[in-house]
C-alpha cells in the first residue's frame, strides 16, 4: 500500500531537515513525497533545494494559507492514500508502517495520530488542557470517532483515502483565518458514518515556537471565531457539534456560567445553580493527579479569563459573519 505524503511548509527551516529526514527514514521505496511550500520569506527554500531529487516541490507566490495549500498537494498526489504531517513535526520509527497496518486492519477510512508536544512559554497550560480534558491523552483511548466518544482529528498527522478526501472538496477554506478545518471534516464523516479511527503507534514528536501569553489569547480568540464557524457550517452542512467535555476548547460550560450568572441577578436562587456548575467545572482539574496545586491554581484564574475571550469572540464572530473569499491568485513553480 503507497501512499502519497504532503507537507506545507511556510517559514519552516527550524525543524524542517528533522521532518523530512523522519519522513525518508519511513517511507516505502515507492511512496510519494510532495512539499508545498506557502511563499516561505526564511531559509526554508534553500533547504528545500537538497531535497529536490526525491521530493515533488511546488514553490507557491503567495500564501494560500493551510486548507488551501494542502488540499493543492492532494490534487498533485498520484496514490490512493494520502498522508498529511506539518513540518515541525519529527515521525517515531516505523510509525508510518503502523498506520499503514492499522488503516488495512481495522477498515479506516481516515487514521490520525498522536504527538508528544514540546514548546516553552504558556505551552504547559496548553498540554494541561489536553491531559485533562482530551480523551487521546488516556492511556486506554483506542476507539473508533464518533459523536459520543469525540476526539479531535489533526490535520497535521493523519491518513485518509484521496478519494473521500476529494469528495468531501478537501479541508474548508472558510476556515482559513481560524482553526478547526480538520475538526469540519471530521464532524462531515461522522455525519456520513465513515470509520475514523484514533492511531497511537502513529507517532511523533511536535516542536512548538514560545507560547507568550499573547499568542495564548490569540489562540483562544481564534478558537471562539473557529467555533462560531463551526455552528454555522453545522448548519449548512447538517451535522452535528459535540457539545459534551470530551472537547476542550468548547466554552459551553463558560457560557452556562454567564447566563446562570445573569439570572442569579434576577432571581437569587440561581446563584446555588451557578456554584454547582462552577465547581463540577473544578472537579476534573482538581482530582488530577499529574500536576501540583500552584499550576492547578494557575491554570484555573486562566481557564476562566480565556474562556470568557473565546466566548467573546465566538459572540462577535456569530453577529458579524466574516465574508469568504475562496478564489486564489498564485503561480506554482515546481523544483
Amino acid at each position: 500500500m503507497n501512499v502519497s505524503i504532503i507537507v506545507l511548509t511556510y517559514n519552516s527551516a527550524v525543524h524542517l531537515e528533522e521532518c523530512l529526514d523522519s519522513i525518508l527514514d519511513n517511507k516505502d521505496k515507492d511512496d510519494e513525497l510532495i512539499i508545498i511550500d506557502n511563499n516561505s520569506l526564511d531559509s526554508t527554500r534553500k533547504i528545500l533545494n537538497k531535497y529536490r531529487n526525491i521530493a515533488d516541490i511546488y514553490l507557491l507566490s503567495n500564501n494560500l494559507k493551510i486548507s488551501y495549500a494542502r488540499n493543492l498537494g492532494a490534487k498533485y498526489a498520484k496514490n490512493d492514500l494520502l498522508v498529511f504531517i506539518d513540518s515541525d513535526l519529527v515521525l517515531d520509527t516505523n510509525s508510518l508502517k503502523k498506520a499503514k497496518d492499522s488503516y488495512i486492519k481495522k477498515n479506516a477510512s481516515v487514521l490520525f495520530g498522536y504527538y508528544k508536544e514540546i514548546g516553552t512559554g504558556y505551552d504547559w497550560y496548553i498540554e494541561m488542557t489536553r491531559d485533562i480534558f482530551s480523551p487521546k491523552r488516556k492511556n486506554n483511548f483506542s476507539k473508533e470517532i464518533d459523536y459520543k466518544n469525540f476526539a479531535c482529528l489533526s490535520g497535521g498527522l493523519c491518513l485518509i483515502n484521496k478519494n473521500i478526501f476529494l469528495n468531501y472538496n478537501g479541508f474548508n477554506v472558510y476556515y482559513d483565518n481560524s482553526p478547526s478545518e480538520d475538526i469540519d471534516l471530521e464532524l462531515k464523516l461522522i455525519r456520513d458514518n465513515k470509520k475514523i479511527i484514533y492511531e497511537k503507534e502513529f507517532s511523533g514528536i511536535h516542536y512548538k515556537n514560545y507560547v507568550s501569553f499573547n499568542n495564548l489569547i490569540n489562540k483562544y480568540k481564534g478558537n471562539g471565531i473557529a467555533l462560531s464557524k463551526l455552528i454555522n457550517s453545522s448548519i449548512i452542512n447538517k451535522y452535528k457539534i459535540p457539545f459534551n467535555n470530551r472537547w476542550p476548547y468548547l466554552p459551553i460550560i463558560c457560557l452556562l456560567e454567564l447566563i446562570l450568572l445573569i439570572l442569579s441577578l434576577m432571581f437569587n436562587y440561581f446563584i446555588y445553580v451557578l456554584l454547582v456548575v462552577i465547581v463540577y467545572r473544578l472537579y476534573l482539574i482538581i482530582i488530577d493527579r499529574n500536576y501540583n496545586v500552584i499550576y492547578k491554581i494557575k491554570f484555573i484564574i486562566i481557564r476562566f479569563l480565556l474562556d470568557f475571550v473565546m466566548l467573546f469572540f465566538l459572540i462577535k464572530s456569530s453577529i458579524l459573519q466574516e465574508k469568504n473569499n475562496y478564489k486564489k491568485s498564485y503561480d506554482v513553480k515546481k523544483i
